[in-house]
């Protein structure tokens, strides 16, 4: 995950493309199409999406809410406990 759902709330356009996408749904509900300009839109705001979970692009107006950079995790070797040989070694770990 790149963004937080917390952070989404107050993005215009998150809210933009959640009224586009719930005006489509509403329009076809019945089994009708869609008028031409809400079926443009639908089709905009599903294309963006999918390049967002992609990762292909980045979401408009947001930063990305998570650290998306490689850490390392340092471990010291305790074989004086039989259960937790191994320990995360918090002062150097990234």
């Amino acid at each position: 995950m790149r963004y937080a759902l917390a952070d989404l709330a107050a993005n215009t356009w998150c809210r933009d493309a959640n009224a586009a996408i719930a005006a489509y749904w509403l329009s076809t509900r019945r089994g009708a199409a869609a008028p031409a300009q809400l079926q443009q839109q639908y089709d905009a705001y599903v294309a963006e999406l999918v390049g967002i979970v992609a990762g292909s692009i980045k979401l408009p107006q947001q930063p990305e809410s998570c650290d998306v950079m490689p850490g390392v995790t340092n471990y010291a070797i305790r074989l004086d406990e039989p259960w937790r040989k191994a320990q995360v070694v918090d002062e150097t770990s990234v």
